[in-house]
C-alpha cells in the first residue's frame, strides 16, 4: 500500500512544513513498516516549478496497511490541512532514486475505480529549458479540456527532480488525457528525441480511498 499525504498549512504557517521537511526525515528512516519514503514541496498551480511555500507532499509506501494517526503524522498536521490518497499499484515502469519502489503489481483496476498516475523524473541540467517551455500547453489542456479529480506538481528539488500526480474519475478518462491529446503524446516524443531524463518513473495506482481532513 502507498499513501501520498498533502499538507496545506494555514498562511503565515508554511515554514512549519519547511522544518517538517528535515525532522521527519528520522522518524521515517527507523519505522521498519517503511520500504520508501519521500519528503516533497508541491508546485504552483499549472506545474509551475515555482513552489508553493504552503503547500508540502509525504510519499510513503507500506510493507502491510499504512499506520495511521502516528505522532509525526500529527505533528505534521499542526496548523495544516490534509489530504490523503490511500493508493494500490497497477503498473508502471521505471527508477526512483535508483530503485523500483512500487515493485509489487496488482493489475487492472475496476471499470469505475478512480485510478491515480504518478510519473516522476530527474530532468537533465541541460535540457532543463526546453522541458519548461512544454509544460504550459500540457497544463493548459489539463485544465480546459480534462477535469480529473486531482493534480498537483511535487518534487524534491526545484526545476530537475520532479513529479507530477493526478487522480481521474476511472481509466478510460486518464488514457484518453495520456494517449490521445497532442499536447502530452507531442511531450512524449520530445522526452524520446532529445533524451531529457536521466532517470524516470510511470505507475498507475488504483485510489483505494481519499481523506480530507
Amino acid at each position: 500500500m502507498v499513501t501520498l499525504t498533502f499538507y496545506h498549512y494555514q498562511k503565515h504557517y508554511g515554514w512549519l512544513g519547511f522544518l517538517a521537511m528535515g525532522w521527519m526525515r528520522l522518524p521515517l528512516w527507523l519505522n521498519s513498516e517503511i520500504t520508501f519514503w519521500k519528503l516533497m514541496g508541491v508546485g504552483q498551480p499549472g506545474f509551475k516549478p515555482q513552489g508553493d511555500g504552503r503547500q508540502w507532499a509525504v510519499l510513503i509506501v507500506w510493507r502491510k496497511d499504512p499506520q495511521s494517526n502516528c505522532w509525526w503524522q500529527r505533528l505534521m498536521a499542526v496548523r495544516a490541512g490534509v489530504k490523503e490518497f490511500r493508493l494500490l499499484p497497477l503498473f508502471g515502469h521505471g527508477l526512483w532514486s535508483g530503485v523500483d519502489p512500487f515493485k509489487t503489481a496488482t493489475g487492472l483496476p475496476a471499470a469505475t475505480q478512480q485510478v491515480a498516475v504518478l510519473t516522476r523524473a530527474s530532468i537533465r541540467w541541460s535540457k532543463a529549458n526546453l522541458f519548461w517551455k512544454n509544460v504550459p500547453a500540457v497544463a493548459d489542456d489539463l485544465s480546459q479540456s480534462f477535469r480529473p479529480v486531482f493534480t498537483a506538481g511535487i518534487g524534491e528539488f526545484p526545476i530537475i527532480r520532479q513529479a507530477t500526480f493526478s487522480v481521474w474519475t476511472n481509466e478510460e478518462e486518464m488514457k484518453h488525457f495520456a494517449y490521445q491529446h497532442k499536447a502530452h503524446k507531442k511531450v512524449i516524443e520530445l522526452t524520446k528525441q532529445h533524451t531529457w531524463y536521466t532517470e524516470e518513473l510511470f505507475y498507475r495506482f488504483a485510489v483505494v480511498e481519499a481523506t480530507e481532513g
